[in-house]
């Protein structure tokens, strides 16, 4: 009688101990993409975390580095930032590595946009 009630107990604090634990976390990989990374980025920027939307480029460009879209991103981010030499750096070596249409255009918007932000700049 005695070890059905230690039998018995045992099981009932076994299933207290892993029902009452948290859930595990797990972490998607898309979240961990050189996509999501320059979305991440481009939404920073629109809301003028420039430093936050530099990291991000910064991983994206970590995880792949011919990954062209993030050396435009962060272009635009030096840019804001005033740092014009190194944003140029950053769109040369874009530019250099675009081989389709698509990559060209991107490309070609980044500069736009570098275009704008430095004609505000300017008085």
């Amino acid at each position: 009688m005695y070890r059905i009630k230690l039998v018995v107990l045992s099981l009932i604090t076994l299933l207290i101990m892993t029902a009452c634990g948290p859930d595990t976390v797990r972490l998607r990989q898309s979240l961990d993409s050189p996509l999501q990374h320059v979305s991440n980025g481009h939404n920073l920027l629109d809301r003028g975390k420039i430093d936050h939307a530099c990291r991000e480029f910064r991983r994206a460009m970590d995880l792949d580095p011919n990954y062209l879209s993030a050396y435009v991103g962060l272009a635009i981010a030096l840019a804001y930032k005033g740092e014009i030499k190194d944003s140029m750096k950053n769109l040369e070596h874009a530019k250099s590595m675009a081989n389709s249409p698509k990559e060209h255009k991107i490309v070609k918007e980044g500069i736009d946009r570098i275009a704008q932000i430095t004609d505000q700049r300017t008085p």
